[in-house]
């Protein structure tokens, strides 16, 4: 395995039931970008026990940054919440004006709440960007600890990094007072810290957002959703309708019920789950089982399926299911579930999703290949975006490659279960991508193997032959 380590789109497992997913070309950029700087990456590694990869580069050093003397109201107390100690040692030494009297604690540290009943500090700022729902869960906290003994709450801000679209929108719905960017700059640090009484959002969205807008799309980012899926084109086709039809809601991934169930005992806010059912590692009808076994966890859950056996949907339902869309995913359908699980109002979903034809930028296939690949109907699932058609693509080209080799092996080792299970993956995952040949001839491959007539061998040799044709034709549409 170590001669695949740099080669790319290569994997360890590239079977469809691996546990881990990647596109296999991380370690060829690492490998690219040292050659650049005159190194190379190596590597130790024992089996199932682990490995270090590592390298040297030389590089000169950037001064000190200079530390900046500012105005500042006499005795004001403040406090890092950071859990990067270079971060927090960053931030420290460049304030001189307020050094004595700035402490850093890392989010988990036992004695942070010690130090607010000592001390009582008057501003609080805290890092966003490595674990953002951590963050407001523990401002919450701060807020309802200093509401409970009835003290004048601190000025909290938060510390972002550069690119976070959704960043006012969380502080506005956590009741932020500010935000400052990182990397930080003195002068700004110093301005704030001079107004600290005065600055509030409104002072920092000015001229980045327009806030009524922002309001009146604020309820929609209130949403939480869980996807659970394993085929990464199913995740990234879904994952679009969602963003369409609610831009600023939350969108949470999951490979598996096993992660799904770690993410929801530990996240009990989610809004809605969206569960495939057949799935490696823990299936759907499992997962959503033990989720009804516990009493906090009373999210609606919906199926995600490309079976149409009645059997399935009754399972679906028994395990506590509370409804299921079928594959190739119907936006329509997708808006009625979102209207009637998050009890939303007609203006909260745009009336209709953009279907007017494709920009003459977009390269048009011809009309009998539509059957291997529908690109009018794919780029209509995308809202017209032919960025989005052309990403999609590129998954997959990526994924569907291992997919047909697993299945193409199983057929090999006549692993009737196995089939099954990938021709199904396939099936429901190429109807999505609007791979029409493709995703029948799985189709009839699970038929196959369910009323055992004995022709997916023979099935097998066609789909690998389509699935040649539907690589040249999505390469060339791509270039």
């Amino acid at each position: 395995d170590k001669d695949k380590l740099f080669k790319a789109f290569s994997q360890a497992d590239s079977s469809i039931t691996r546990k881990y997913g990647g596109s296999g070309l991380g370690l060829v950029i690492c490998s690219l970008l040292l050659k650049l700087m005159n190194s190379e990456i190596k590597f130790e590694s024992q089996y199932q026990k682990g490995s270090s990869f590592y390298f040297s580069i030389l590089a000169n050093c950037e001064p000190k940054p200079a530390s900046l003397h500012c105005s500042k109201p006499a005795n004001l107390k403040l406090l890092l919440i950071e859990d990067n100690p270079s971060v927090a040692k960053q931030f420290s030494s460049m304030i001189t004006c307020c050094r004595d009297n700035i402490h850093s604690y890392r989010s988990d540290d036992k004695e942070l709440f010690n130090y607010f009943y000592q001390n009582k500090p008057d501003c609080i700022f805290i890092d966003y960007d490595n674990k953002a729902e951590k963050a407001f869960n523990l401002i919450q906290q701060i807020r309802a600890h200093f509401q409970q003994d009835h003290l004048k709450l601190p000025k909290i801000v938060v510390l972002y990094r550069s690119g976070k679209k959704e960043i006012l929108t969380d502080c506005i719905t956590n009741m932020v007072d500010y935000c400052l960017e990182k990397p930080l700059r003195n002068q700004e640090v110093c301005a704030y810290l001079k107004n600290y009484e005065t600055l509030n959002l409104e002072a920092f969205h000015d001229a980045k957002i327009n806030h009524d807008t922002l309001l009146n799309t604020l309820s929609r980012n209130f949403y939480k959703i869980l996807i659970v899926d394993d085929i990464p084109t199913n995740l990234s086709l879904i994952k679009n309708y969602l963003k369409m039809l609610l831009p600023g809601a939350t969108l949470i991934e999951r490979m598996n019920g096993q992660e799904a169930i770690d993410y929801l005992i530990a996240n009990p806010d989610i809004h809605l789950v969206f569960m495939d059912i057949q799935m490696p590692v823990m299936d759907g009808i499992t997962a959503t089982s033990i989720i009804r076994t516990r009493e906090m966890l009373n999210v609606p859950v919906i199926a995600l399926t490309a079976g149409v056996l009645k059997e399935e949907k009754e399972s679906c339902f028994e395990v506590g299911m509370d409804d299921f869309l079928n594959k190739p995913i119907d936006i329509d359908q997708l808006k009625a579930v979102l209207y009637k699980y998050l009890k939303l109002n007609q203006n909260d979903i745009p009336g209709e999703v953009s279907t007017e034809p494709e920009p003459v930028s977009v390269i048009r296939t011809q009309d009998n290949e539509t059957l291997h690949f529908d690109k009018q109907d794919l780029l209509k699932k995308t809202g017209n975006n032919p960025l989005v058609l052309y990403e999609l693509i590129q998954v997959v080209l990526e994924d569907f490659p291992g997919y047909v080799e697993s299945l193409s092996d199983y057929v090999k080792q006549n692993d009737e279960d196995n089939i099954r299970k990938t021709a199904h993956a396939i099936k429901g995952a190429a109807a999505n991508m609007s791979l029409k040949n493709l995703s029948e001839l799985a189709k009839k491959i699970e038929f196959d193997i369910r009323n055992n007539t004995g022709q997916y061998k023979t099935l097998m040799e066609e789909l690998l032959h389509e699935w040649a044709l539907v690589g040249r034709l999505l390469k060339r549409i791509k270039s």
